[in-house]
């Protein structure tokens, strides 16, 4: 006999029962959704650039440390009408976007990054010629009620007068949050500048075209992790070297083909990979994710691509894809993280790995050459020479020279280590040779007083040490001759080094340096 049952594929499914989440729930776990405050701030200046927005201020009052901050985003785009207000203030707003250049795609940020950190939202805004505009969201009224409700109506006279107060004249919007509960509890200065830090690495593209932000009246400069442009470069008088730079294509899963353009640079050698605050290291080597120019990640391995390895610490990546990849690029609405699909990262991988490679290769192949040269020198009749006569000579004053100089990291203690590692007694407390690597583009030597002891060290990596100073290791009174000159220019320098003077001595140096490179190399 023939068991009856129901045909499931027949079945007729009615969807007619409203299935409306808890307000006051899901609103606060939402605030726990994984937001880091200054990545939230960065997505409410999304919508500002989006609505054509060429300068946004950022205004932070209050006490942070007790919760009571409050932080108010002006713009001066082109404003919202009722309808794009009232999509605005939804969690997944219908407002269309463009994928090719606009920045925000589900409409979620807005919300999310202002209640991530504040219990109360308010939005002034106007369109040319229109009137204001004032929507709020306040959590508290959301718990109480539970329910979605939130205050949008024009602004009475004096909504006006607070919207002006906050600098909204002719178009744009203002953002205040309220109630900043879930601010980091810091200093309110230690925060405004790990912020402007942050942004100006987030929106350095925008900034690069003429685009400002501003944090309590300081404008947010360019920080460049690729160092091609921006504050390191203007500290640091240093820029990296663009190794790589292709537009690749890719088949997506809609069956259109679209390009995305990947970069890989070499950062400065001379740039410290030690120290309290590392400027390079394995925490920010790797791959840099832009989407429509804007930064969603930093030093990503990009689905295991990438190995973290000290060789690395000079090699950074950028991606730049449209918003077209978000499906292949697994962005999700925080835009602080990618999760790359497995063809994404093979494509990636097929035409930059052996690139990386190649530059890992170059840096270990560097720090051999300077590991040989640093245990086959010696340069202990030059400190002798130089000891004996020290009352000839005209030396610097050591009081007035403690302070280190020219490309030089050793302290007196890694002197004496260097010394047992030499294997025999300081010859010399006059002199000291040493040599280290300050980049192929650093000084021909460095020089610095260590008390009495004036210390030259040779820069194994410039062309001068590795074609002259170590070609001749064999003839070593060619070798003490170059030192004495090398001791003679290092002393001089030192003597009439000022506060005056230091940066002029120090680039009369450094352009004999890039001569010698450049009549040095092939």
């Amino acid at each position: 006999m023939r068991r009856r049952g129901f045909n499931r594929l027949n079945m007729q499914t009615k969807f007619t029962k409203e299935n409306i989440p808890n307000a006051g729930k899901l609103m606060a776990s939402l605030r726990y959704s994984g937001y880091e405050n200054k990545a939230a701030i960065a997505d409410i200046i999304d919508n500002a650039f989006d609505a054509e927005a060429s300068t946004v201020e950022i205004i932070i009052s209050g006490d942070q440390k007790s919760g009571k901050a409050t932080i108010v985003i002006k713009d001066d785009g082109i404003g919202m009408d009722d309808e794009t207000l009232s999509q605005a203030l939804r969690l997944g707003s219908l407002t269309e976007r463009d994928a090719d250049s606009d920045l925000g795609r589900f409409g979620m940020g807005l919300v999310t990054g202002s209640i991530s950190i504040a219990k109360r939202l308010e939005v002034y805004t106007r369109t040319e010629g229109a009137p204001v505009l004032v929507g709020i969201m306040d959590l508290n009224e959301m718990e109480n009620t539970n329910s979605f409700n939130v205050q949008r109506d024009p602004a009475t006279p004096e909504e006006e007068e607070i919207a002006r107060s906050y600098g909204l004249e002719g178009h744009g919007t203002v953002v205040v949050l309220k109630d900043c509960d879930q601010l980091e509890r810091v200093q309110n200065d230690e925060f405004e500048n790990s912020l402007s830090k942050k942004l100006g690495e987030v929106f350095r593209y925008f900034l690069r075209a003429g685009k400002k932000i501003r944090i309590n009246g300081k404008d947010v400069p360019i920080i460049d992790p690729m160092w091609s442009d921006g504050e390191h470069v203007r500290a640091y008088n240093l820029e990296a070297t663009l190794e790589f730079n292709k537009v690749l294509e890719l088949k997506l899963p809609t069956g259109e083909t679209e390009t995305f353009v990947v970069k890989v640079f070499r950062l400065p050698d001379e740039l410290p990979a030690k120290g309290r605050k590392p400027l390079v290291g394995q925490s920010t080597q790797g791959f840099y994710i832009l989407r429509n120019y804007r930064q969603l990640a930093s030093a990503d391995d990009f689905g295991g691509l990438w190995t973290r390895h000290n060789s690395l610490n000079r090699v950074r990546a950028e991606i730049l894809v449209s918003g077209r990849f978000d499906s292949v690029m697994g962005i999700n609405y925080t835009k602080h993280n990618v999760n790359p699909s497995q063809v994404m990262v093979d494509k990636v991988r097929a035409e930059v790995y052996e690139e990386i490679g190649r530059l890992a290769r170059q840096y270990k192949s560097t720090k051999k050459k300077s590991h040989i040269a640093s245990t086959e020198l010696d340069f202990s009749e030059a400190e002798m020479s130089i000891k004996k006569k020290a009352k000839l000579l005209d030396k610097a004053v050591a009081e007035l020279s403690e302070k280190k100089l020219v490309g030089t990291r050793k302290t007196p203690v890694e002197h004496i280590v260097r010394e047992h590692e030499r294997g025999g007694k300081i010859t010399s407390d006059s002199a000291r040779f040493e040599n280290e690597d300050l980049g192929t583009n650093g000084p021909v030597f460095g020089v610095k007083k260590e008390g009495k002891i004036t210390v030259i060290t040779w820069n194994n990596a410039h062309p001068f040490f590795q074609q002259v100073v170590f070609a001749l290791r064999d003839e070593q009174e060619l070798v003490n001759a170059i030192s004495y000159l090398a001791y003679a220019l290092g002393e001089a320098k030192l003597k009439y080094s000022t506060k005056e003077t230091s940066s002029l001595l120090d680039s009369v140096i450094g352009t004999m340096s890039k001569n010698l490179k450049a009549l040095l190399e092939d």
